[in-house]
């Protein structure tokens, strides 16, 4: 999770986001607030009532039922997996911007492989790929265009993920 997300101006302007109740729009808020850097987060209704309705008079199973009213307006995507039901912001990349940082490694990467691909992880996979033309134009040629730092960071950290997934560094 960042330490600070960017609730974008025209989310006050969307017939989708308006079409909610209020407790539904926090909700929705809330979740930007707790995602990682590709938009993924956590779907257990607990959790999110620890992380965004502390206090508040709702239980997990209503914030879960929430949560399904977020998706079928098609506002966040759900997925089951072996770890428990997770999301992510199908929009994530229109309207999050890292400013010249790069992604932290996913805090659910059984979610980054299972869905192909996120479409604001292209910039990755784009740097995979010419990572790959280099190393194949090395074996034919012995040589290598040199990759920018922030494409050689974005190929670590994608290796990072493979790694902890194989060492079963899950949840």
């Amino acid at each position: 999770m960042a330490k600070g997300r960017m609730v974008h101006h025209k989310i006050w302007d969307s017939d989708q986001f308006n079409l909610l109740k209020i407790s539904y729009r926090l909700l929705y808020i809330g979740l930007i607030t707790i995602a990682d850097d590709y938009g993924c987060f956590r779907m257990d209704g607990k959790f999110i009532k620890r992380k965004i309705f502390h206090n508040d008079r709702i239980s997990p199973r209503q914030i879960e039922n929430m949560i399904q009213k977020l998706h079928e307006m098609n506002l966040i995507e759900c997925l089951d997996t072996d770890y428990g039901a997770m999301g992510f912001h199908p929009k994530w990349n229109k309207y999050q911007k890292l400013n010249n940082r790069i992604p932290k490694i996913s805090n659910f990467p059984e979610i980054l492989s299972n869905i192909n691909p996120l479409p604001w992880m292209q910039d990755e996979i784009e740097s995979e790929v010419k990572l790959n033309q280099e190393k194949e134009s090395e074996n034919n040629i012995n040589k290598v265009n040199p990759l920018s730092g922030r494409e050689q960071a974005m190929i670590a950290k994608r290796k990072a993920i493979e790694e902890s997934r194989i060492g079963g560094n899950h949840l």
